[in-house]
């Protein structure tokens, strides 16, 4: 959203909501006491109902409503719908999944952006058949990781995507996957998509998957698929290590 204004103060609550002091900020509701005494604190904090934070240079990020965000096991809250619409930036990927409520991390299922990436491809002398095998090219995967540390640098590092996997597939409004805005339908996904999701916070390198694909004459075939569970390194991850071995 740009830098904070001089004059104004920001600052970011135990559960990540923006607190606003200043000039600018407004004195009361005309006549709602009440309603004033909810969001204009004693020492004339504003209350915004926003989550967000403010990083080292002074940049400030909307995430979410507070009400809409999700909590990790530790307590954090999280907004998966802020991290999802940064990652549709990326270069290489076109929709990413965020998972990670009640978990110890963040992780991510991620959908690629064929046209980029097979352009890419193209350029670079790298051959495939079907999107199901371009999906799990090594190089094409250090392409959405470069995407996905770029997403992390936006974010507190506690909340940075620590596992993902690059789907076989286009998440698709026909399945239900998608509304047809484009807006990603979660419970689905969850119900869809349980054995990653269980997959991603276990120690295993890859999963299976039973991939059904619909043709135009209204035929079904189902296809095994092996999906590779990749990690990114954090400051969080390395911390953690140095502690152990010390």
């Amino acid at each position: 959203m740009g830098r904070v204004m001089e004059g104004m103060e920001v600052r970011v609550s135990h559960d990540r909501e923006l607190l606003i002091r200043g000039p600018l900020t407004f004195d009361h509701y005309h006549n709602k006491p009440e309603a004033t005494a909810q969001v204009l604190d004693r020492f004339g904090w504003y209350h915004s109902g926003d989550a967000g934070h403010v990083d080292d240079n002074g940049y400030l990020f909307f995430h979410d409503r507070v009400k809409e965000l999700a909590r990790m096991a530790d307590g954090t809250l999280f907004s998966p719908q802020f991290i999802e619409s940064e990652l549709r930036f990326g270069t290489y990927m076109k929709d990413g999944w965020i998972i990670g409520e009640g978990r110890q991390f963040i992780a991510a299922v991620v959908t690629l952006d064929m046209e980029s990436v097979a352009r890419w491809a193209e350029r670079q002398g790298v051959s495939f058949t079907t999107q199901m095998e371009l999906s799990q090219i090594d190089a094409v995967s250090k392409k959405v990781e470069e995407d996905i540390r770029a997403v992390n640098e936006t974010l507190p590092e506690t909340t940075r995507i620590r596992k993902y996997i690059v789907l076989h597939k286009e998440f698709d409004a026909d399945e239900a996957e998608l509304t047809r805005t484009r807006k990603l339908r979660r419970d689905t996904l969850f119900k869809k998509y349980s054995a990653l999701h269980e997959a991603l916070y276990s120690e295993r390198a890859h999963v299976d998957f039973e991939a059904t694909f619909r043709y135009n004459d209204g035929t079904v075939a189902s296809v095994p698929v092996r999906l590779k569970i990749r990690a990114i390194e954090t400051a969080l991850d390395r911390a953690t290590q140095a502690s152990v071995a010390g």
